[in-house]
């Protein structure tokens, strides 16, 4: 799932994947339950794989990001993102994060 920033951020018109931010780091556990509580439940979903926490340096402020791979029981309808395979992630627009993390990871 992709959806295009319309923020007014430096990453505005930029794409990104379903994301949740939070201001302290999440073990796990807490990631799902915010998934659960913003998304949809734990029983439609399941994890495929989780990154570890990668530091991204921005002029202003450090990032820390955690990938999670999940793989769907059913395709979900949300508003704003689309659905694109693989091998079309990299004709799509990403802050740098993102692509970094594109680059690096081992698809299964």
């Amino acid at each position: 799932l992709v959806r295009k920033r319309v923020e007014n951020d430096i990453w505005q018109q930029l794409h990104e994947f379903l994301c949740i931010e939070t201001s302290l780091e999440k073990n796990m556990e807490a990631v799902l339950e915010l998934f659960e509580n913003h998304f949809f439940s734990h029983p439609q979903f399941s994890i495929q794989s989780c990154s570890e926490v990668m530091k991204h340096t921005l002029t202003h402020q450090q990032i820390y990001l955690r990938f999670v791979h999940l793989k769907l029981n059913k395709k979900l309808m949300m508003d704003g993102f689309t659905y694109h395979k693989i091998g079309q992630l990299n004709q799509i627009a990403f802050p740098k994060a993102i692509i970094n993390f594109l680059e690096n990871y081992k698809w299964r």
